[in-house]
């Protein structure tokens, strides 16, 4: 069998180009029985392939460079596989630098939505994050924040509750190991709501029992949080001592 395999344009002049990679190629088989061809693309030497065309058999395909991850110099391989159905032969063309660049990371908020959230309450953020070189981005790589409250959080799954009341618009920046980014933004609302007062059992008075049940929820969050803040700790010991019946 016999085959050939030429890419334009070529490597010199295609660094960073977004114009869609032209690979023209021929293939013949001795005895004149039909060959089926099927492109792939390599970007570590061979160590991983991902198809490209599995039905390339017009003999040209044509693909933008951002279908396929970035590779190091010199190791973005193209190999076209041929087959007239008992045999099997390959040729490859090394492509210095069609994908040198690489591609941002593709990101989504799943959750929240554009709702509107009571102050105090959960908020989940949920994120879904894809990188054509990393792969599965980690939680580390997933930042959010609020253009109210700056930085939220990092990760790909958590909750929040102490947004501040008000319109918030959240954005999920995504960065990956060669330091491209994308973003995906959200808005919602965190709707006011009076704060409790100190006065935990409702007897009228703040005194060592609402103290009592303030302590055994420290650090939780729940009865005690007098200032919506998710979390019961000094802020809401010196409001309710500031609130103290003497």
């Amino acid at each position: 069998m016999q085959r050939a395999i030429a890419a334009t344009p070529a490597p010199a002049d295609s660094g960073g180009s977004e114009a869609p990679i032209e690979v023209l190629f021929e293939v013949s088989d001795p005895d004149g029985d039909p060959v089926h061809a099927m492109l792939l693309y390599s970007p570590d030497g061979g160590e991983r392939w991902a198809p490209v065309s599995v039905n390339a058999d017009g003999g040209r395909v044509e693909f933008p460079p951002s279908n396929l991850p970035g590779a190091l110099p010199g190791k973005g391989v193209l190999r076209l596989r041929a087959s007239d159905g008992l045999n099997v032969t390959d040729s490859d063309g090394v492509i210095e630098s069609l994908f040198m660049e690489g591609n941002p990371p593709d990101i989504h908020i799943l959750s929240p939505n554009a709702d509107t959230y009571a102050q105090g309450a959960s908020v989940v953020l949920h994120a879904s994050g894809w990188d054509m070189e990393d792969e599965y981005l980690p939680d580390a790589s997933l930042d959010w924040w609020s253009d109210v409250d700056g930085w939220i959080g990092t990760g790909r799954l958590f909750t929040t509750r102490s947004l501040s009341p008000g319109s918030h618009l959240v954005t999920l920046v995504g960065v990956d190991s060669d330091g491209l980014s994308s973003e995906d933004t959200v808005t919602l609302t965190i709707s006011p709501r009076a704060l409790p007062g100190p006065d935990l059992n409702g007897d009228g008075v703040v005194d060592g029992d609402d103290l009592g049940t303030l302590l055994g929820n420290w650090g939780a969050f729940g009865l005690g949080d007098l200032d919506f803040s998710g979390s019961i700790d000094g802020s809401d010991l010196g409001i309710l001592l500031g609130e103290w019946t003497q």
